[in-house]
């Protein structure tokens, strides 16, 4: 699996030439943020006491169709969503073991408590939190 991620991250800027840069709209509870480093995350998560965090690419079809989803659930149950592009982010990506996309782990108190590999429905997220 991480020889996957790794083609997949050497083999992204070809499947992303040509589209443009558009900036999602995020929330004072959400952050998508360019570079992160294993520091930076880990305050991150440590700062609130629940956090989504959303491993995704600009390329990546079922990260697109989750990304409605996790920011929907993000806001009803006050969760902090944080997004992480593996294309910016491939250190922090292989130092947390993301060996596919869209990943989501849900942090409590620093703590990791689940991860999620693949699309989840809203439905079976929503019972996870």
């Amino acid at each position: 699996m991480k020889l996957k991620l790794l083609i997949l991250i050497i083999l992204s800027p070809l499947f992303v030439l040509g589209q443009s840069n558009a900036k999602s709209k995020t929330t004072h509870k959400n952050s998508k943020l360019e570079q992160f480093s294993v520091h930076k995350f880990n305050q991150l998560i440590a700062q609130e006491p629940a956090v989504l965090v959303d491993f995704y690419a600009v390329w990546c079809g079922p990260c697109k169709k989750l990304a409605p989803i996790l920011e929907k659930v993000a806001t009803e149950k006050n969760i902090k969503l944080i997004k992480i592009d593996v294309d910016k982010n491939p250190a922090l990506a292989q130092k947390l073991g993301i060996e596919g996309l869209p990943t989501v782990h849900f942090y409590r108190k620093g703590q990791l408590e689940w991860e999620n590999l693949g699309f989840i429905p809203e439905t079976e997220l929503n019972s996870k939190l």
